[in-house]
């Protein structure tokens, strides 16, 4: 098993990026000389690349699209919801603080309401999300059913690096 460190694993030196809901996570790799497979721990896979040339990176764009590392992206996103306004921004802090990396895309969307509604409209709904406890301490309001597996929960523990090769 290998730990995801900042959107990578590393394979024969080269450095091949996974989902940002795997960062902190362990994930299975198996390389031959063509390909990398990256699996997550119920060895599904999540990833397939080209095999690199040692020293070489693959191709990084976060999410959205977004260039640079998550950390950069959570930044960026999080002034442009302040600065819709303070229920905005605190409803936005709350979803990252629940979800992690993965709540990024909700605000994402949220910001993006902007173009259709009112700074007030979306202040107002964010302000009576967090006067309901919706995300002051980020607790569903209601059980809701799951569409999908939740994904897993990410961590800051730090991964011993061990591969296999196929």
């Amino acid at each position: 098993m290998v730990c995801v460190a900042l959107s990578y694993v590393e394979v024969d030196k080269a450095y091949y990026t996974v989902p940002p809901e795997y960062i902190g996570q362990q994930v299975w790799v198996r390389w031959d000389s063509r390909e990398v497979r990256i699996f997550n721990p119920r060895w599904e896979q999540i990833k397939l690349h080209a095999h690199l040339q040692p020293g070489q990176f693959d191709k990084v764009l976060g999410l959205g699209g977004g260039h640079g590392p998550l950390e950069r992206q959570q930044d960026y996103w999080l002034k442009r919801a302040e600065e819709l306004g303070q229920p905005v921004g605190q409803w936005s802090r709350g979803v990252l603080e629940r979800k992690g990396p993965i709540g990024l895309r909700s605000i994402m969307g949220l910001v993006g309401l902007a173009d259709q509604h009112s700074f007030k409209t979306i202040n107002d709904a964010c302000a009576s999300a967090l006067s309901r406890g919706a995300c002051a301490k980020c607790k569903p309001t209601s059980p809701r059913p799951m569409l999908s597996a939740p994904s897993p929960a990410i961590s800051n523990r730090t991964c011993s690096a061990s591969m296999t090769s196929a």
